[in-house]
């Protein structure tokens, strides 16, 4: 959880910066203190780091989803036939078809067949270190789910922060008082 907390306090504080930056320069755009053009040329590359921020999100949110979905998705679980494996030998039968009854726990979390040292079929017993295994990966699956949606919103924080300065900037009076018709 660490990761995704610090993902999301960097991002907020740079949001926070940015929104003062933008809102400040929309800011002196309406009140015209300085040169105008000075106003809008920082904000413009404001509004470029925000769309660089919404495009960088949205990459992270669009490989996420791909890693998620071969995390979500392994290769199929292993049901071995009693002839599989008849060229090895015994030794190598069976280590390889315990890797294969091993992998089929860690990946889907079924309890496969695999071939002893005798030649029979056996259930596997999934080992402590194998149970760690499959909870790590579960914890990664969602750990992986929880950065896509959080980069997918994100992405589309990013392209409504200028328009949020900009409400900012508007919301602050202009500091010129209002002169009467007529006076």
């Amino acid at each position: 959880m660490g990761q995704f907390s610090t993902l999301w306090l960097s991002d907020g504080l740079l949001a926070l910066m940015l929104a003062g930056w933008l809102s400040s320069t929309a800011y002196e755009f309406r009140r015209k203190t300085r040169r105008r053009w000075i106003s809008a040329s920082l904000f413009v590359l404001g509004y470029s780091f925000c769309v660089a921020a919404a495009i960088a999100n949205e990459v992270m949110s669009r490989q996420s989803d791909s890693f998620l979905h071969a995390l979500k998705n392994p290769g199929p679980p292993s049901h071995l036939e009693p002839d599989w494996g008849k060229n090895f030998s015994v030794e190598e039968r069976t280590r390889y078809s315990q890797m294969l009854a091993r992998y089929s726990f860690e990946s889907w979390g079924m309890r496969t067949k695999y071939f002893g040292l005798d030649g029979e079929l056996r259930v596997y017993e999934p080992t402590q270190a194998d149970q760690d295994r499959r909870s790590a990966r579960l914890w990664l699956i969602g750990q992986t789910a929880r950065v896509e949606k959080f980069s997918a919103y994100a992405a589309i924080a990013w392209l409504f922060l200028p328009l949020i300065a900009i409400g900012l900037s508007l919301a602050w009076p202009s500091g010129y008082p209002y002169r009467l018709r007529g006076r």
